[in-house]
């Protein structure tokens, strides 16, 4: 059996005047960039088990 349970997130504390370029970039790599690596890395699994569910 396979499975992934993509639960991950960050937030920007602050406005977003406030906010540095790089703060922006970690958020957007935790929140966005890691459960698609996530979803990557288990795909050939998944197929083989028959597929998954969303």
């Amino acid at each position: 059996m396979s499975v992934l349970v993509n639960n991950a997130g960050i937030a920007g504390w602050g406005s977003m005047e406030q906010q540095s370029l790089a703060s922006f970039r970690r958020v957007l790599d935790v929140d966005l960039r890691g459960p698609w690596l996530g979803m990557r890395a288990v795909a050939p699994s998944l197929r083989r088990a028959g597929g998954g569910v969303t």
